[in-house]
């Protein structure tokens, strides 16, 4: 499989590229949140589900949330995620993401959206989504995210990374289950605090052959 460049050329892809990783790590204005997304997208009337549960808000600085993503095309996702944690914050968010770079190792990806959160209206933009790719399907990914909220103030930095293994590996998968990941990673919000994350990341077989069974 050859690298592709999706919307935009080659050359001008790579300078996405230079500029996304200068932004990352040489400035203050992305933010990023922990289990959110990364760069692979789901796939043309494809689905995927990402679960994270804290029972009972057992710990102190966990939440619940459910990330989702379905394939518009092989390239575009509507995503987005609804999330309840420990102190009673309830977020809501709803966006697009648009693969621009992908090949058998790395996909790059781009969002926008907004996130409800308490009494804000968050628009996340720029996004950087990304996706390293080893072997036999392990990987890892993460999201860079930047906050503006109520349109206005920029609100800080994060960042969200995590380690991705092929359950599928390991055990036999139901028909309807296209791929099945567990996530283990870390997630440094805008305080700075690092904080452990999971989540168990379900993409089903196409929608057409999900009904049709």
């Amino acid at each position: 499989m050859t690298d592709k460049f999706f919307v935009i050329g080659k050359a001008k892809a790579r300078i996405v590229i230079v500029v996304s990783l200068v932004v990352i790590f040489c400035s203050n204005i992305v933010y990023a949140s922990g289990g959110y997304d990364y760069g692979t997208p789901t796939g043309l009337n494809q689905l995927q589900l990402d679960f994270t549960w804290n029972p009972f808000d057992v710990i102190e600085y966990g939440q619940s949330y459910l990330v989702w993503g379905y394939g518009i095309t092989d390239y575009l996702d509507f995503h987005g995620f609804v999330s309840h944690s420990a102190d009673n914050c309830n977020q809501i968010y709803g966006g697009f993401m648009l693969c621009f770079f992908k090949s058998e190792t790395l996909d790059l990806s781009t969002a926008v959206g907004y996130r409800f959160i308490d009494k804000y209206v968050d628009f996340d933009i720029p996004q950087l989504l990304y996706n390293y790719k080893f072997w036999d399907g392990y990987s890892i990914g993460g999201s860079i995210v930047s906050i503006n909220r109520d349109g206005k103030k920029n609100i800080g930095t994060a960042y969200d990374i995590a380690f991705f293994i092929p359950v599928g590996n390991y055990l036999e998968l139901p028909s309807w289950v296209r791929s099945l990941h567990f996530g283990v990673g870390l997630f440094r919000p805008v305080t700075n605090a690092v904080y452990p994350t999971y989540s168990v990341d379900v993409k089903l077989v196409s929608l057409d052959q999900l009904f049709s069974k």
